[in-house]
């Protein structure tokens, strides 16, 4: 296989990916809704960023010459290891919300590490494309965090 097939395949998994995290955070949106207005506002921006990532990925497989897809078109190597680790959204309160979406966050990122680290390495802008997102999800994923240690904790004991 070449490397710029590779590469579009691996761009097309992350496109997958993004949109069912496109997808989760909708929903995560709407069941904070009245809960949480600021974990509202978050969650629609990282839906929003998925969205920017999507038109992203597609550009750079329109720059191997490829054709850009609509998400969910098929499943690869990349969005199979998703799907493996994917969670989903689970419950109506907030720590529950924001327990699915770490652990959605650390299935994405683990995605991205591994289409970084794949046995054929993909190269020039489409490299730094996927390593940029990469870098931001794991800012999202931090803020994140930063919301579930805000949350109190309770003894059951």
């Amino acid at each position: 296989m070449s490397a710029d097939i590779h590469t579009i395949e691996i761009l097309r998994d992350l496109i997958k990916i993004n949109s069912d995290r496109i997808k989760a955070y909708k929903q995560a949106a709407e069941e904070i809704k009245e809960i949480d207005i600021n974990l509202y506002g978050l969650f629609l921006k990282m839906q929003t960023e998925s969205k920017r990532y999507v038109k992203e990925l597609n550009q750079g497989i329109k720059s191997l010459g490829g054709v850009p897809i609509k998400p969910h078109s098929q499943k690869g190597k990349i969005y199979k290891l998703w799907t493996d680790f994917k969670s989903l959204f689970t419950g109506k309160d907030k720590d529950a919300i924001l327990r699915s979406c770490e652990r959605s966050e650390i299935a994405v990122q683990k995605a991205y590490a591994h289409a970084l680290t794949y046995k054929q390495a993909i190269a020039g802008t489409n490299r730094q494309l996927i390593s940029n997102q990469y870098a931001a999800l794991m800012i999202g994923h931090e803020v994140i965090k930063k919301y579930m240690n805000m949350q109190p904790q309770f003894n059951y004991n």
